[in-house]
Formats: C-alpha cells, sequence, structure tokens
C-alpha cells in the first residue's frame, strides 16, 4: 500500500499501477486482518485511506484508463458475459462495489463519465474525417 501511496505521489504512474497490481493479487484474507489489526493504531485521518481495490482504481485513473477504473470499482458479475462489446463500448453498466469508500464511489462516476467524453470525441473525430476529404477532392 505505501509503494503505491508513494510511487503516486511522487508522479511514477506506471509503477504505481504495478504496485497496485501486486496487491490486488494478495491473498484477500491477509489484507483484511493486517487492515483490522492496523485500524486500531490509526489516527483518524489515516482511517480515511483508499482500500486496495480503490488505489489500484486511482493508478489506472492517473493513467488514462477510465473505462478499466470504473470497472475495478464495479461489482462483479457472476454470469460469463463480457461487460464491453465488440466496438470497445461500454455495455450494461454494473452497480458499484459495496465496500466502496466516498471516494471509490466518486471516482466511479468521474471515469464513467471521462472515458463517455472520451468516446464522444472519437466518434465526432470519426464523423469529422469523411467531411474533410469530400471538401478536398
Amino acid at each position: 500500500r505505501r509503494a503505491s501511496r508513494e510511487c503516486s505521489r511522487r508522479g511514477l504512474k506506471l509503477a504505481s499501477r504495478w504496485a497496485s497490481e501486486q496487491l490486488m493479487g494478495l491473498a484477500s484474507s491477509s489484507s483484511s486482518s493486517a487492515l483490522a489489526d492496523d485500524s486500531l493504531s490509526l489516527l483518524p485521518e489515516e482511517r480515511c485511506q483508499p482500500n486496495d481495490v480503490e488505489l489500484y482504481a486511482i493508478s489506472l485513473f492517473d493513467l488514462g484508463e477510465y473505462s478499466r477504473a470504473a470497472h475495478v470499482l464495479s461489482s462483479s458479475s457472476t454470469s460469463n458475459e463480457s461487460s464491453s462489446f465488440s466496438d470497445g463500448s461500454l455495455g450494461q453498466i454494473k452497480p458499484p462495489r459495496d465496500d466502496l469508500t466516498s471516494l471509490g464511489v466518486y471516482l466511479r462516476a468521474f471515469s464513467l463519465y471521462l472515458d463517455g467524453e472520451r468516446r464522444k470525441e472519437e466518434q465526432v473525430t470519426e464523423l469529422r474525417d469523411p467531411l474533410e476529404r469530400t471538401k478536398l477532392l
């Protein structure tokens, strides 16, 4: 956790994502027991720190991977269906995870918004290109 925070604070975005991915790969039972032991000795402002999933989503958000950040903060599906279609659009948006703090809920919503804005800009660019081509001919 500390490595991810320090890398992010220093602007090392890829290193922060790597550290967060390693943290996500750890067994959840060991991280939850460590959090329970640490929660008694933490100051109030330290208790408001993002959880492991939110740290990972923050590192994805910093890299501009808004769709992946929103997906990480969404609840997991029990069906085998993929959450994205072949054209890259988000299909049905899943609800947020139950264990998110207010930061996680905000980050998920803002990631979805920025991903939508990026897709809208890409669509406008795709439509603009054929019009410019016809003007040149």
